[in-house]
């Protein structure tokens, strides 16, 4: 076998590599050489990193169980791992001259979608900051070279990738032996070590009962081979299925029956039928076409879902019996199948969205559908398996009806199997359509009968669609559920004991730019003050006065004399910037508009409706700038002005003439859209250098809703200095709860 590179599982874009020509430059790995390590994982308390934390703890007792010669253990209570190595150093140091410590700890930062998810308590949120872990997970291993590596490649490709529980070093300590000890057996070696080695401060580890795969089992059971379908006892259980007359207890053993199951369920889809499963306390349904879902969805301008939720209706009168009949062949009898469909009424567990849900059957068939960057690649690949909002290449926006659906792939036993068996049956199939019906339902509660075509349990810590939907950025993903009742607790839950610069950004709220100081009389001291006029025409009248302002006026009204009537321009307005006679002869309507304080807006998004109606766009800005596929946009000018009270405000006048200037230049909505977003980042990012120039702040937090743009969260990102605490909200707390 060829060991000359081990892969190991890491949260860092750029995967942590163990080349053996390396550790040979450091006279550590060799040939037929015993030597002492730590691998170092960092952990975290959510219930993921726990179940990772036995899938690993399972692997090692496997592996050591194969290779009796190895000395290894375990460690899960060190939270200062540089402290712990000092501990290891004192404790031996009366034996120092046996190994010695060489190598340096290096912090690796970490994909962080531990920040967003909920700890096992769930009436608690963890209000960890971005990139920290509670505590480290410590591996001992004393053995030879060639096993240190066998088990890193074992690990590599067994060990599911996880955001709460990630590799992080390896840490070889080096051993210092007479050489009599060099020329001594294994055994003897071991022996020696037994009595006064680190391997005390570690446990043994221990083989854990779970119903969960590993990342070897799960691919095995993807290949959907019919032999596969005798394991699945050992990974799932399941509870109940009544299409069939089934023996459930002995169905986990049955290679027939099981078969039997998953292709019946491959069929029904296939004929763009909707099926239902349970898995833990969450009921579902699949199927293969957007047509087949029943959820009613409200096209909101901004594509924000709805907070809407539904549950089971569990009465036998609020379900209507169908008059179709299906058959299907199960053991060599024939057994007819009566549908029922189940009716729902609102509860709080489950959310209409606008933009559907969908499951790939792995990420090779997401890509082709998807606009997909690494970062979001290794969300979708990871253990948590969230739901992210993606957007998909525009040649398939009728496929899924929507330019952004949530997306996840599968990551159990049973859709595993049905996503194999459909892909035999049919290969153009490469994604289902999922709906959540009903979350939380306890595990003795029985749903009419033939309603939920099979219910089944694992060990996951499955999470509604509600806690476990997200927003992906390089190296960072935010939460679309909220969970803070106003714009003071999103403070409050994100504090911290320095100065920082706050910026915030919401659809529903007001913009604030404010610097605050928890160790100032002055707490909050308000940097920029936003104040929009909702009047086309104010800002155009102001945009004449410019130096050749007029000529770019008339530039434009002649090359889109189609827009003009969307300007609402009344007729005083149109005098004074000399449109009056064009407008005229292409319009005999006039719209009113008047200045008073209900047309005056102090959220900096509203800008973004002006240049709609500017530019006569049918769809949104942001819109229009998520569906451009480019890294920049043109630069749109956002310069800051003093107003006629002395307040720094932006100069929005000076903002829509660059806006016009690239549209005559012929510039797609899309681009333009997109430099709207760009320039924006970079005006904030401008803006928090020079407040760290000019006040000393260091430190910046930005929130709302805007974040959850993909366009904008792309570019905000790298658009604050790098020498600059970039801070983003914790799980829920990115905004405040719709109302």
């Amino acid at each position: 076998m060829n060991h000359d590179e081990v892969v190991f599982i890491t949260q860092d874009l750029n995967n942590t590599t163990l080349s053996s020509n390396e550790l040979d430059k450091e006279n550590a790995l060799k040939d037929s050489q015993m030597i002492e390590c730590l691998m170092r994982f960092s952990s975290n308390n959510t219930a993921y990193a726990g179940v990772v934390k036995i899938l690993l703890e399972n692997l090692l007792y496997d592996f050591c169980e194969k290779n009796t010669e190895i000395l290894c253990g375990i460690r899960d209570d060190i939270k200062k791992f540089t402290d712990f190595l000092e501990f290891l150093q004192c404790t031996n140091k009366q034996d120092s001259q046996n190994f010695s410590l060489y190598g340096q700890v290096k912090e690796i930062t970490a994909f962080p979608l531990h920040n967003i998810t909920e700890t096992e308590d769930k009436s608690h949120v963890s209000l960890e900051k971005t990139q920290t872990f509670s505590h480290d997970f410590v591996l001992y291993m004393y053995a030879d070279s060639k096993k240190v590596l066998d088990f890193s490649e074992y690990l590599s490709h067994a060990l599911p990738f996880s955001s709460n529980f990630h590799f992080k070093e390896i840490l070889p300590l080096e051993l210092h032996r007479d050489k009599q000890k060099e020329s001594a057996s294994t055994q003897d070696i071991l022996d020696i070590q037994r009595g006064n080695d680190i391997s005390q401060y570690f446990k043994t580890p221990q083989k854990h009962a779970i119903f969960l795969p590993n990342i070897q089992q799960l691919n095995t059971m993807r290949e959907g081979k019919q032999g596969n379908y005798a394991k699945i006892g050992e990974y799932i259980k399941l509870i109940e299925t009544d299409l069939f007359s089934l023996d459930i207890v002995n169905i986990s053993s049955h290679i027939e029956s099981i078969y039997n199951v998953i292709d019946f369920l491959a069929k029904e889809i296939l004929e763009s039928k909707k099926i239902i499963l349970q898995r833990n306390d969450c009921v579902f349904s699949l199927c293969k076409s957007y047509k087949s879902l029943q959820t009613d969805i409200d096209k909101d301008k901004r594509g924000q879902f709805l907070d809407t939720d539904f549950c089971l209706e569990n009465t036998q009168q609020n379900c209507n019996t169908s008059d179709s009949k299906n058959q299907v062949n199960m053991n060599n009898k024939t057994i007819e199948e009566k549908n029922l469909q189940i009716n729902f009424k609102s509860c709080e567990h489950l959310q209409a969205i606008q933009n559907p849900c969908v499951i790939f059957f792995d990420l090779y068939n997401a890509q082709s559908y998807l606009r997909l960057s690494e970062s979001q690649k290794i969300a979708l690949a990871s253990f948590e398996s969230p739901f992210i909002k993606i957007f998909c290449k525009n040649a398939f926006y009728k496929q899924f009806k929507s330019y952004s659906p949530f997306v996840k792939l599968p990551n159990d036993c049973i859709l595993l199997l049905l996503f194999a068996r459909l892909r035999e049956l049919d290969e153009g199939i490469d994604f289902l359509f999922y709906e959540e019906l009903a979350y939380n339902i306890k595990r003795d509660f029985h749903l009419s009968s033939q309603n939920v075509a099979l219910r089944y349990f694992d060990d996951y810590p499955l999470k509604n669609f509600k806690h476990n939907s997200f927003v992906v950025g390089e190296n960072v993903a935010l939460a679309y559920h909220q969970t803070c009742k106003d714009f003071i607790e999103i403070l409050r839950r994100n504090a911290t004991d320095n100065p920082r610069f706050v910026i915030y950004l919401s659809h529903q709220h007001n913009s604030k730019f404010f610097i605050e100081n928890p160790h100032s009389n002055i707490r909050y001291q308000q940097i920029l003050e936003i104040k929009i006029m909702r009047n086309l025409g104010y800002y155009l009248q102001i945009l004449h006065d410019y130096k050749n302002g007029d000529k770019l006026l008339l530039n434009f009204a002649h090359a889109n004399k189609d827009l003009l009537h969307t300007w609402n321009l009344n007729p005083e307005e149109l005098q004074k910037i000399g449109l009056y006679d064009l407008v005229a002869s292409h319009t005999t309507q006039y719209h009113q508009t008047t200045l008073n304080n209900e047309n005056i807006s102090m959220n900096l998004l509203d800008i973004f409706e002006l240049i709609e109606q500017f530019l006569g766009l049918k769809k949104c800005v942001l819109d229009f700038a998520n569906q451009c596929v480019r890294d920049r946009g043109p630069r749109i000018d956002y310069k800051l002005i003093k107003d006629s009270e002395n307040n720094i405000v932006i100069d929005y006048a000076r903002l829509l003439r660059s806006v016009a200037s690239f549209h005559l230049a012929g510039v797609e909505h899309e681009l333009l859209c997109y430099g709207v977003i760009d320039s924006m980042a970079e005006f904030i990012g401008t803006l928090a250098g020079d407040i760290m120039l000019n006040y000393g702040i260091k430190e910046v937090f930005v929130c709302g809703d805007l974040l959850l743009e993909q366009c904008f969260l792309d570019r905000i990102l790298h658009s604050i200095p790098k020498n600059m605490i970039f801070n983003l909200p914790v799980f829920g707390t990115v905004d405040t709860m719709q109302t």
